[in-house]
């Protein structure tokens, strides 16, 4: 076993070598680092926003609406980041932009998870 974990290392530290980077991955920087850096705030948000929704829905169908309305505003929000051009061009704010998205993305989808559901368990636990 240890023989294969050295072997593991040497053909990093080769691809290393070659590459200039250890980590190829979706979470790949510029310089082949690991970027986890958005997704703490990211997930953090998502969790708040689902147990705030839930506590203060307490199963009411009537804040579904508005969870509707939020989900479809962050996804506009999102598009429109999607789209920037002119602070994608000068090559700075590249990594605010992507991250702008994917947090207007993940928020939206939140709500409209948390309002599918509310929807669901109202009409699923319905008294007949």
């Amino acid at each position: 076993m240890d023989e294969q974990l050295q072997k593991d290392r040497n053909s990093l530290d080769k691809k290393k070598k070659e590459q200039g980077k250890y980590y190829t991955g979706i979470f790949q920087d510029d310089n082949g680092n690991p970027d986890f850096r958005g997704l703490g705030p990211i997930l953090k948000g998502m969790l708040y926003l689902f147990l705030f929704s839930v506590i203060l829905a307490d199963c009411n169908i009537y804040f579904v609406f508005p969870l509707l309305l939020f989900f479809i505003g962050r996804i506009l929000i999102a598009i429109r980041f999607y789209y920037i051009e002119t602070l994608h061009k000068n090559g700075h704010d590249i990594y605010f932009i992507r991250m702008n998205i994917l947090q207007n993305y993940v928020e939206g989808f939140t709500a409209l998870f948390v309002a599918l559901y509310l929807l669901f368990h109202n009409f699923l636990t319905k008294k007949r």
